[in-house]
Protein backbone atom coordinates (compact mmCIF):
# COMPACT_ATOMS: atom_id res chain seq x y z
CA UNK A 1 0.00 0.00 0.00
CA UNK A 2 1.42 3.66 -0.91
CA UNK A 3 1.43 5.87 2.04
CA UNK A 4 -0.34 9.12 1.79
CA UNK A 5 2.53 11.04 2.46
CA UNK A 6 5.39 9.39 1.95
CA UNK A 7 6.59 10.17 5.51
CA UNK A 8 8.64 6.70 6.65
CA UNK A 9 9.01 5.95 10.08
CA UNK A 10 12.87 6.61 9.89
CA UNK A 11 11.68 10.16 8.77
CA UNK A 12 10.02 10.40 11.82
CA UNK A 13 12.22 8.92 14.42
CA UNK A 14 15.12 11.36 12.63
CA UNK A 15 12.61 14.95 13.00
CA UNK A 16 12.00 13.71 16.52
CA UNK A 17 15.41 13.31 17.48
CA UNK A 18 16.92 16.45 15.53
CA UNK A 19 14.08 18.46 17.57
CA UNK A 20 15.52 16.95 20.83
CA UNK A 21 12.02 15.19 21.92
CA UNK A 22 12.01 11.85 23.44
CA UNK A 23 9.27 9.22 22.42
CA UNK A 24 6.86 9.59 25.76
CA UNK A 25 7.04 13.54 24.90
CA UNK A 26 5.71 13.09 21.86
CA UNK A 27 3.33 10.75 22.35
CA UNK A 28 1.93 12.19 25.17
CA UNK A 29 1.19 15.65 22.76
CA UNK A 30 -0.47 13.21 20.03
CA UNK A 31 -2.49 10.97 22.53
CA UNK A 32 -1.03 8.35 22.12
CA UNK A 33 1.40 5.40 23.84
CA UNK A 34 4.93 5.67 23.57
CA UNK A 35 5.00 1.75 22.07
CA UNK A 36 3.23 3.53 19.79
CA UNK A 37 4.86 5.97 18.19
CA UNK A 38 7.82 3.57 18.72
CA UNK A 39 5.93 1.24 16.26
CA UNK A 40 5.55 4.31 13.46
CA UNK A 41 9.41 5.14 13.83
CA UNK A 42 9.92 0.90 13.25
CA UNK A 43 7.43 1.05 9.93
CA UNK A 44 4.91 -0.96 12.22
CA UNK A 45 1.76 0.87 10.66
CA UNK A 46 1.23 4.23 9.83
CA UNK A 47 0.12 7.97 11.73
CA UNK A 48 -3.77 9.20 11.11
CA UNK A 49 -3.44 11.95 9.15
CA UNK A 50 -4.17 14.41 11.74
CA UNK A 51 -1.19 12.53 14.12
CA UNK A 52 1.06 13.03 11.29
CA UNK A 53 0.33 16.82 11.06
CA UNK A 54 0.62 17.36 14.83
CA UNK A 55 3.86 15.71 14.80
CA UNK A 56 5.20 17.78 12.12
CA UNK A 57 4.11 21.32 13.86
CA UNK A 58 6.16 19.99 17.30
CA UNK A 59 9.01 19.10 14.61
CA UNK A 60 9.16 22.88 13.30
CA UNK A 61 7.25 22.35 9.54
CA UNK A 62 4.62 24.77 8.96
CA UNK A 63 4.05 24.49 5.46
CA UNK A 64 3.27 21.80 3.37
CA UNK A 65 4.69 22.81 0.18
CA UNK A 66 7.79 21.88 0.93
CA UNK A 67 7.53 19.56 3.38
CA UNK A 68 9.23 16.63 1.82
CA UNK A 69 12.42 18.94 0.99
CA UNK A 70 12.50 19.72 4.46
CA UNK A 71 12.56 16.39 5.81
CA UNK A 72 14.85 15.29 3.97
CA UNK A 73 16.92 18.14 4.48
CA UNK A 74 16.33 17.47 8.60
CA UNK A 75 17.11 13.55 8.44
CA UNK A 76 20.33 14.46 6.28
CA UNK A 77 21.64 16.34 9.02
CA UNK A 78 20.59 13.87 11.75
CA UNK A 79 22.44 11.20 9.79
CA UNK A 80 25.79 13.67 8.79
CA UNK A 81 25.59 13.56 12.86
CA UNK A 82 26.09 9.93 13.41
Amino acid sequence: MKRKFDVTGDDIKALRKCCGLTQDSVAEKLGVRRQTLGNWEKGVGDPSSGALFTMLRLFGIKSLTPLMEEIKSRVTEVEDKL
